[in-house]
């Protein structure tokens, strides 16, 4: 063996031992930065689950005839306000079942716990109260819009298959 293949073969053996003997420190996350990052995780797969309804409506406008493509998008943008408002009032608390009871809460519109109120109504909250609302590591604001974006595309995915076949009131309805 050559002189620069065997400097070469020491070289990578010493490498390799230092990349491999060389454990990196795990940095502590502590609670309020994971309630950070996972509630703007969920605003942003949130919104990126948003583009897909301008997506749909993209795809079905270039599917119909011409005359057709504005009442697509006027369908499209009702009724991602329809079912965003629907999940509001009705669905977001029949998705989420208190314990103990028998199907939803059927409290119209979001109901903030004793735990945000409290927090909300504080001028210097203390660790407890920080740590029973951040107990679920996330907020649930951001949950229920992600949740929501959601349900609107899969409402959009039937707006697609009744491109061009039903009126837009009829539509609504549905």
């Amino acid at each position: 063996m050559s002189n620069s293949k065997k400097l070469s073969a020491r070289i990578f053996i010493v490498m390799s031992i230092i990349i491999l003997t060389n454990t990196p420190a795990s940095a502590a996350v502590t609670i309020e930065t994971a309630y950070i990052l996972n509630t703007f995780s969920f605003l942003v797969h949130g919104f990126l689950v948003m583009l897909m309804a301008a997506g749909f409506a993209m795809l079905e406008s270039g599917l119909v005839r011409s005359k057709n493509t504005a009442a697509i998008c006027l369908k499209n943008i009702g009724l991602y306000s329809i079912a965003g408002l629907a999940f509001y009032v009705i669905g977001y608390n029949i998705m989420y079942v208190d314990v103990g009871a028998y199907f939803g809460s059927f409290v119209p519109f979001y109901n903030p716990s004793n735990a945000e109120l409290n927090l909300l109504n504080t001028d210097e909250p203390s660790a407890e109260m920080i740590a029973a609302v951040t107990a679920n590591s996330y907020s649930v604001a951001s949950d229920w819009f992600f949740q929501m974006v959601f349900v609107a595309t899969a409402a959009s995915i039937v707006s697609g298959t009744l491109a061009e076949r039903i009126k837009i009131w009829p539509f609504m309805i549905f």
